[in-house]
């Protein structure tokens, strides 16, 4: 591993952007935010839905400045949530520094069809690759390089820039389309309404309400509330989701909140859209509206509307 978040990364910034050892305010608050998206992306998809997650643990902060063309450096903030006992922070870290420094070897190599490899779930590696097409376009056309700096302050160099062209993007990218569960009509006939609760020790207990025949019905996933990260979200409206199942992989995906959650297993996909639904409304919730697109906007409204309490569990 050639660079590491832990003690930071530096990004040495040529050409236009650097040639007077400075770099725009509008840049550097660019090129961090895309980093800190991608940097969250990858801990979304790559950290364990078995593990508790707080992606406020992996925020990064500017650490330091450099000339010699411009030079920010970045780490991730030493401003910790503690997790429980069992979760260790410093081996998560750990994880997403690896992840990040496979991109940026990917970046060197300019070798972006080892996303699939990396990310072979199509759901997930969407969500990879367009973070890492902004972050890569993020310096325009700039000759940027990645690394660390020496005991004297000095830019060591680790691996250079290739941005990730659009057409190369779009070929990596994969349709997700609405799909009913695929299922032979003469094994099942019907979608069966099923309620499901957990006693203290959380195990699940299922019991079928109702059933209705599947020609023209699809599932969905609506629940009254959820608990994630130690936080319980109680909706005033429940989001309903699509839930469907995808190349065997099973799907929960709220177009209105452009959330696309995916597991292997049921409970695996509820918790992964659980974190993601977490993500979202603390994200925005931190953000000032003219810090936000139009479509962020959007969403915070939607998300703010279906939340009608946030409390501790």
């Amino acid at each position: 591993m050639s660079i590491d978040l832990e003690k930071g990364l530096a990004i040495k910034i040529e050409g236009e952007l650097g040639k007077y050892q400075t770099l725009p305010i509008e840049y550097l608050i660019k090129i961090a935010q895309s980093l800190q998206d991608l940097v969250f992306a990858v801990a979304s998809a790559d950290i364990s839905s078995g593990n508790i997650v707080d992606l406020n643990n992996f925020k990064i902060e500017l650490c330091g400045y450099s000339k010699g063309s411009a030079i920010p450096q970045f780490i991730f903030s030493p401003r910790v949530i503690n997790l429980p006992l069992h979760e260790d922070i410093s081996k998560q870290r750990n994880q997403i520094t690896n992840s990040v420094d496979n991109l940026l070897q990917i970046s060197n190599n300019s070798d972006y069809t080892k996303l699939i490899e990396l990310y072979p779930d199509g759901g997930r590696r969407n969500k990879i690759v367009e973070n890492v097409f902004e972050f890569t376009n993020s310096f325009d056309n700039s000759p940027t390089s990645f690394g660390n700096l020496n005991r004297k302050g000095e830019f060591v160099k680790s691996y250079s820039l290739h941005k990730l062209r659009k057409e190369t993007k779009q070929k990596l990218l994969t349709e997700i389309q609405d799909t009913k569960l695929n299922i032979e009509p003469e094994e099942y006939s019907e979608f069966r309404e099923i309620l499901v609760t957990k006693d203290k020790h959380n195990k699940r207990k299922s019991t079928i309400i109702s059933s209705i025949k599947k020609d023209g019905h699809s599932l969905s996933y609506s629940p009254d509330y959820i608990l994630v990260n130690n936080r319980k979200y109680v909706f005033t409206t429940a989001p309903i989701s699509l839930f469907q199942k995808e190349d065997g992989h099973y799907v929960i995906k709220n177009e209105l909140l452009d959330i696309y959650a995916v597991g292997e297993s049921e409970d695996e996909v509820e918790r992964d859209f659980n974190e993601e639904f977490d993500y979202l409304y603390q994200r925005l919730n931190s953000l000032s509206d003219n810090e936000m697109t139009t479509r962020l906007k959007t969403i915070k409204t939607f998300i703010n509307y279906f939340v009608k309490d946030v409390g501790s569990w």
